[in-house]
């Protein structure tokens, strides 16, 4: 009697496991890129070699030591104005004008912090008028 031995290969693959792993690291990827956020903002600000001008323009100057005053288009002295009260002040000397067509101009020292721009352009948002950084020529 002849006993045969019969070497099957199974060419089967369980992918049971892989999915596994490959779910898992799925949920890994989601979790950590939630926390992993940014909470700076990286700003490269352009230098323009052509100067635009802004029809009806208020002059919100922030000073090296912090303050802040307004300039008005007929030339008139800067006003300067308290840091509290910057929101209603805008909104009153604009208010005849109708929504973005009044320009806020920010003329701020290099070494002004962000903060303080990016608050007069939220106000500018809010009141919805439109609002510049004034920059140096090249």
């Amino acid at each position: 009697m002849a006993i045969k031995k019969t070497n099957k290969i199974n060419a089967e693959f369980s992918m049971s496991s892989l999915t596994d792993i490959i779910f898992l690291l799925l949920i890994f990827f989601l979790l950590t890129s939630t926390v992993v956020a940014p909470t700076a903002l990286k700003l490269v600000l352009p230098k323009n070699s052509n100067q635009a001008l802004a029809n009806r323009t208020l002059w919100v100057n922030i000073e090296e030591d912090g303050a802040y005053s307004i300039t008005y288009p007929d030339g008139a002295q800067p006003e300067t104005i308290d840091r509290a009260n910057l929101q209603n002040i805008l909104r009153s000397k604009l208010s005849g004008y109708p929504k973005n067509e009044a320009t806020i101009v920010i003329q701020a020292d290099e070494d002004t912090p962000i903060k303080d721009i990016t608050e007069i352009m939220s106000i500018g948002a809010k009141i919805q008028q439109k609002v510049i950084l004034a920059t140096e020529p090249e």
